[in-house]
């Protein structure tokens, strides 16, 4: 794995808690800073970074497995019921969706599209999925300035490689991804530990 890596951004100021951030409190670094800036829409300094006994934590589908079963038992996320709305824009025929784990909140958001002409909405139920749990909840707060509520399957899928990665001490995360800049795809990484 990669021992020599690039941030963009600015080091020198307090990092602020960004509203969402899929790298979640890491610090976000790539093996192409050049592109990644496209791809992240961030200008400022290049920073490299090197560290000759990295210790990444990879976010691959067997690590994935085992970063949920973790985060399942000590209490980051829950299985719970969860409910699906999804509807098409008339319009543009494009098709949206969005997942709520109480049937209240799914029905309300429901009745609100029925009301708004344009849209042909659905509702359904799903068996079992992830949510959110006591200390899942707790990270958000302390890392994200949107509400735990906006937490998504996909989400929840991408931090429980953080949360596992923490907890065990890797230096950080990698994602192998492709790199494709017209599709919002690089390699990269978010690290813990700047400065250790």
């Amino acid at each position: 794995m990669y021992q020599t890596v690039y941030h963009v951004g600015d080091l020198s100021k307090k990092r602020q808690k960004p509203n969402l951030s899929y790298e979640g409190n890491t610090l976000s670094v790539s093996v192409h800073p050049k592109e990644w800036s496209k791809i992240a829409k961030k200008g400022g300094n290049v920073y490299k970074l090197t560290n000759p006994s990295a210790n990444w934590f990879s976010a691959t589908k067997a690590n994935e497995k085992k970063a949920t079963e973790w985060a399942l038992q000590n209490g980051y996320i829950k299985s719970a019921v969860l409910y699906t709305l999804s509807w098409t824009d008339e319009e543009t025929e494009d098709t949206f969706s969005t997942t709520f784990d109480n049937l209240e909140d799914a029905q309300a958001e429901f009745d609100y599209m029925e009301e708004d002409e344009g849209r042909n909405s659905k509702l359904t139920k799903t068996n079992q999925g992830l949510v959110l749990d006591k200390k899942g909840i707790h990270w958000w707060k302390r890392t994200f300035t949107s509400s735990p509520k906006t937490a998504n399957l996909e989400l929840i899928g991408n931090f429980v490689f953080l949360w596992f990665a923490e907890a065990n001490e890797y230096d950080g995360v990698w994602w192998d991804e492709m790199l494709d800049i017209a599709r919002l795809s690089a390699p990269r990484g978010g690290i813990y530990h700047v400065g250790k």
